[in-house]
């Protein structure tokens, strides 16, 4: 009895390990060969003679953070108020019209030269001055506090509030450790090879994509739970987004919020749609300005990957910022309340892009 049973088992195993040659052969004659890159590794540099401290609306002043990736460097280089900026007077010139930039790593331009940075190119399509105030890992109660504290000595004409889906519950930004903001220890996992990963490329492909699928998940499901009436976060995200309107009343500035999805499965079942829906029914609930840019990157064919700044970080790169900045200035030239800020230059501009 047992000769049977084990000759059966012996074809089994053999079967199998047959099985999975034949996959291996396939994905090594395919070319299907998973990539493996260094973690994105950040470095905080500040100038001899001068603080070394973040102060509460500002970077620390003339400091650089330099992200190093597996293939380039990108210097993030910040003015004397700690802003990734050119220095601005406080003084506006006459005839300038000024928009100042509330956000977080999105507006900062995580891995983007500052000139890619969507509310620069927004600037020269507008011919107007921009200001930008972000922050890495900042929520909206901090861009109220830089607001009121800080931004509105600028006397802006307009704010825009640059939205993204972890306002809510922004990640901790340590310098120096492989982490990025999106799909909690992401770079770590799913940048080192097992045992097995080093000679099976079939099995390094399965490994990434369930380990991938499984941290995805669990990030989703974690960030759009925190959107609920019931969630303090949400109440005090909400509460600050009525200051920001009530503070651009009282002086006379144009609010703007813009909404910004995360670069993942764009042009499929979008898994933050509950929160894009709940910002900007909040926000036309107060009467507050919005525009939800998930349109504009559909209306472009994008997926979401083409548009990551680098295979482990998540963060818009420079097209992704240039659609944002094109969605932003058309839609501020089809409001007609707002035409002020429509120069001929823009014109031009969006005489262009409609064409």
């Amino acid at each position: 009895m047992t000769r049977p049973i084990f000759k059966k088992l012996g074809i089994a195993l053999v079967s199998l390990a047959l099985s999975l040659l034949v996959v291996e052969l396939t994905f090594r004659a395919a070319g299907v060969r998973i990539e493996y890159y260094g973690p994105r590794v950040d470095r905080l540099m500040t100038r001899e003679g001068f603080t070394k401290r973040i102060d509460d609306y500002g970077h620390v002043p003339f400091s650089t953070v330099r992200s190093t990736y597996s293939d380039k460097t990108i210097n993030h280089v910040h003015n004397s108020v700690g802003w990734r900026d050119v220095e601005h007077d406080q003084k506006k010139p006459a005839g300038t019209r000024r928009i100042l930039g509330l956000g977080d790593s999105y507006l900062w331009g995580q891995g983007v030269q500052r000139e890619d940075i969507c509310l620069t190119r927004l600037g020269e399509m507008l011919d107007a001055e921009t200001i930008n105030t972000a922050m890495s890992n900042r929520d909206t109660v901090h861009e109220r506090n830089v607001l009121v504290h800080r931004g509105l000595a600028y006397d802006p004409d307009r704010v825009i509030v640059h939205f993204v889906p972890n306002d809510v519950d922004p990640a901790v930004q340590r310098y120096g450790s492989p982490r990025i903001d999106f799909y909690d220890n992401y770079t770590a996992h799913l940048q080192s090879r097992d045992r097995l990963s080093r000679w099976s490329w079939a099995w390094a492909w399965a490994r990434r994509r369930v380990m991938l699928n499984l941290r995805a998940r669990r990030y989703i499901r974690q960030t759009v739970a925190a959107y609920d009436e019931s969630n303090p976060k949400w109440q005090r995200c909400t509460a600050a987004l009525s200051d920001i309107q009530r503070v651009c009343r009282e002086n006379d500035i144009d609010l703007l919020v813009v909404i910004f999805p995360f670069m993942h499965n764009l042009d499929g079942d979008y898994p933050f749609q509950k929160i894009h829906d709940m910002v900007r029914g909040f926000c036309e609930s107060q009467s507050i300005d919005v525009l939800d840019l998930l349109g504009a990157y559909r209306a472009a064919g994008a997926r979401g990957p083409e548009l990551w700044v680098h295979p482990i970080d998540q963060h818009p790169n420079a097209q992704a910022h240039r659609i944002a900045a094109e969605a932003i200035a058309r839609y501020l030239s089809q409001d007609e309340s707002h035409g002020h800020f429509i120069g001929f230059r823009a014109i031009q501009i969006f005489l262009a892009l409609s064409d």
